[in-house]
């Protein structure tokens, strides 16, 4: 039986609420996620994930039944199921039978734990009317969205550049806040898909009515935020993106690897023209052929499909260009733009920015072989000393709903990750991580496709060719092609 080994690469700091800066209560960080073995991704799910050579074998569902076990998921154009109620022996006799190629325990990426700090209240000018191009520039002036500032949105939004309700970039995460001010009327939620079936968990927790796309995490809500605004609270890099919602990791950030890669295949055939993808994982490459072979068979899909994967580059630390037998997933799959992350190295998660284009090197993966471009995602800022003092996060939306979850203090195996928004401040978080560098980078594709610049080797090219080239002259294992420049790539000079 194939053991796989996955390590998170969502979110590595999150700062509760909207964060106060006093010195004593400052967070202490949270490092990666250790390799998740394959025994406690069995533990976590008990399934297993079964590929074949070609569709899904007629004989098959009837074979695992047969055998005690229940297929909760399978994909006859990618080839492959999720099994569950097998044990290791069951599953590798569906091989020995011929009815499967490949059957291995379900990798599990669990999403990191997030930090806390003591919420206050945002200033009150922060606050605009929806939908209102003047509103998202006068909120990018303000000190907090420095992100914005940093890779030239609020040019881009000067010259008319606000994207289109007629492109759609899917975020496959923890659901999202539709009903939150910022994400009201962005979120498309006849073609969104639950791929985790939390419909039942909705209902008791959140209250009957819901769509199960309802985010009861927070970290899918903070992409989409970042994607595409209303700038009631904070702007976005659009402002009339439409948003697919997909499912794929539960309320507790857990994110089974059969619905990613559904979740992939979904919204390449719902027509999304950018799929963000703020997750990941490791595995070792060794006796992994079935795992790796079905991912490039998705991300194939996805591009002949017309769909562009933007990925972040994960919160290791690691020189993906020296990482032996590992094989990063997402970073490392074919066809996807792989992105690190910068931030500023002020003092203050409030300001002042002090050069926000500094490479993320405490938590930001690297390698000139994987990295595509960077964004902001963030940083953490250190003493002379070299310990943590603060940190500087990108800020975004937070789900309401997450908060009203968590108040119920429902059981230990139900809790989502941590203190969220409370509901008594404005519905906005900052978290650091190279999951937010990627929406940037899935804003401006978006942005890019509204202008007619469709698919996914012209939308990396206009891209690519935008970027401020940062770092060491030409590719660079930090910045990739730069640092992403959405009025450039736009035209917009």
């Amino acid at each position: 039986m194939l053991r796989l080994q996955l390590s998170s690469l969502g979110a590595v700091l999150l700062v509760g609420g909207v964060a106060a800066c006093d010195s004593s209560s400052a967070p202490t960080p949270v490092a990666d996620q250790p390799r998740i073995s394959a025994a406690s991704a069995r533990a976590a799910t008990s399934r297993h994930l079964v590929t074949f050579k070609a569709g899904v074998p007629a004989a098959f569902v009837a074979r695992v039944k047969a055998l005690g076990g229940k297929v909760a998921l399978e994909d006859d154009a990618l080839g492959f199921a999720a099994v569950s109620g097998l044990s290791d022996q069951e599953a590798e006799s569906l091989v020995r039978d011929g009815l499967a190629a490949t059957a291995e325990v379900e990798p599990v990426i669990q999403l990191s734990p997030y930090s806390t700090r003591k919420p206050t209240r945002l200033p009150a000018s922060a606050v605009h009317s929806p939908n209102d191009p003047t509103a998202a520039l006068l909120f990018s002036v303000l000190p907090l969205q420095w992100n914005m500032i940093a890779v030239h949105a609020d040019a881009a939004w000067a010259a008319g550049k606000l994207g289109s309700s007629n492109t759609t970039a899917a975020i496959l995460d923890t659901g999202l806040d539709y009903t939150h001010p910022d994400l009201a009327g962005h979120v498309d939620l006849a073609r969104s898909i639950d791929l985790v079936g939390e419909a039942d968990s909705i209902a008791k927790y959140a209250g009957s009515g819901l769509n199960p796309i309802m985010d009861l995490n927070t970290h899918g809500t903070h992409l989409g935020g970042i994607v595409s605004s209303n700038a009631f609270i904070t702007a976005g890099i659009t402002s009339k993106t439409t948003l697919l919602g997909v499912k794929v990791c539960n309320m507790r950030g857990s994110c089974p690897t059969a619905a990613v890669l559904e979740g992939i295949r979904y919204a390449a055939d719902a027509g999304a023209a950018v799929i963000n993808l703020s997750l990941g994982g490791t595995f070792s490459k060794s006796g992994a052929q079935g795992f790796g072979a079905i991912i490039d068979r998705t991300f194939t899909y996805a591009k002949r499909k017309g769909a562009l994967i933007v990925v972040s580059a994960g919160n290791a630390a690691a020189d993906l260009d020296h990482n032996g037998n590992q094989f990063e997933a997402y970073c490392n799959a074919t066809y996807v733009i792989c992105v690190s992350a910068v931030g500023p190295t002020g003092e203050s998660a409030f300001g002042p920015f002090v050069n926000v284009d500094a490479f993320a090197s405490i938590f930001s993966n690297f390698g000139r072989s994987a990295i595509g471009v960077a964004a902001p995602g963030g940083n953490v800022v250190l003493n002379s000393q070299g310990n943590i003092v603060d940190l500087t996060p990108v800020w975004s939306s937070c789900s309401t709903k997450a908060q009203e979850f968590a108040s119920l203090q429902p059981s230990p195996t139900e809790a989502p990750l941590g203190l969220l928004c409370p509901p008594q401040f404005l519905p906005v978080i900052g978290i650091v991580g190279t999951s937010q560098a990627a929406p940037h980078v899935t804003g401006l594709a978006a942005s890019l496709a509204s202008e007619g610049i469709k698919g996914p080797a012209q939308l990396r090219s206009a891209i690519f060719s935008g970027a401020d080239d940062l770092g060491p002259r030409g590719t660079d294992p930090f910045y990739g092609k730069g640092r992403i420049n959405v009025a450039a790539s736009l035209g917009v000079h």
